[in-house]
């Protein structure tokens, strides 16, 4: 995707060595957490749905329809499925008695904590190779029940959806944050038409704002600059001074958006390929 050369793929011992390490926190068993383990997976599964109608919403136009967002919106149909057969499928008596890991907050099933560590470590991409030697180095320390084998694939769909809600909110940000940088150009230009120093009070105002810029926010300001004017070129100047101070070149913030963009869309397409591998899994 976007001409990127994707990161090396963890080794198979990589993961085993993972796996073992998992295998060694102690277990937990309280039944009384099982509620609570049931209306957060709940929530989750609303809060994917809720942030992509929110997406849907704040793509008003296609000046930010980017790459990650057309993966989304062409393949968002696999995660709502899969929402659908976790909330049809996963039952309080499901959950009661299973294993648990405790970390510094709380504790959390064996089997999601299982999911979560194999996505981390691979990037979410999932083959078959690679997790039934995940799981098997896991099961050679610590063995999982026939139960919990027959949740994880559903732990790992949930996994997915989980990620997949904090890139939208990722995503969402990037867009309020052009969109910000938009909002400024105006003011910027409003500014300038006025003269008798109006712009310099608003770049001391946008300084005062952002003491560290939001890349996507210079990007707003800059793309409706373009080729700037004689009137408009101390705003430039302005810009590429605060990106310095940054450790950040004016010209070199517009490939850093497009690499953000296609880091973005290269994650999407994986969970969206392990979605759909996963819909072929019973």
């Amino acid at each position: 995707m976007m001409g990127k050369k994707r990161a090396d793929r963890p080794s198979v011992q990589a993961l085993k060595t993972q796996a073992r390490l998992l295998s060694d926190e102690p277990l937990a068993f309280q039944n009384e957490k099982t509620r609570f383990f049931l209306s957060s997976i709940a929530a989750e599964l609303a809060t994917a749905r809720k942030g992509y109608k929110l997406l849907m919403k704040a793509v008003t136009d296609r000046t930010h329809y980017s790459q990650e967002i057309s993966i989304l919106f062409d393949n968002f149909f696999l995660i709502d499925g899969a929402i659908e057969e976790i909330l049809d499928n996963v039952r309080k008596r499901d959950l009661d008695g299973l294993p648990q890991l405790s970390t510094q907050q709380e504790n959390e099933l064996r089997i999601e904590r299982l999911a979560k560590t194999f996505c981390e470590t691979t990037d979410y991409r999932i083959t078959r190779e690679t997790l039934l030697q995940y799981v098997s180095a896991y099961q050679d320390a610590s063995p999982l029940s026939l139960r919990e084998l027959s949740l994880l694939p559903m732990f790992f769909r949930l996994t997915l959806i989980k990620e997949t809600r904090r890139l939208i909110g990722e995503m969402l940000e990037m867009l309020e944050q052009y969109k910000e940088g938009e909002r400024w150009y105006q003011i910027i230009a409003k500014a300038t038409k006025r003269g008798g120093g109006a712009q310099s009070e608003v770049l001391a105002t946008l300084a005062r704002t952002y003491p560290i810029m939001p890349i996507p926010v210079g990007v707003g300001v800059m793309q409706r600059i373009g080729r700037p004017n004689k009137e408009l070129r101390p705003v430039v100047k302005w810009f590429r001074l605060h990106f310095a101070k940054q450790g950040m070149h004016i010209d070199n913030i517009f490939e850093v958006d497009q690499e953000r963009h296609g880091r973005v869309a290269e994650r999407i397409g994986d969970i969206m390929e392990s979605i759909r591998w996963f819909s072929q899994v019973r």
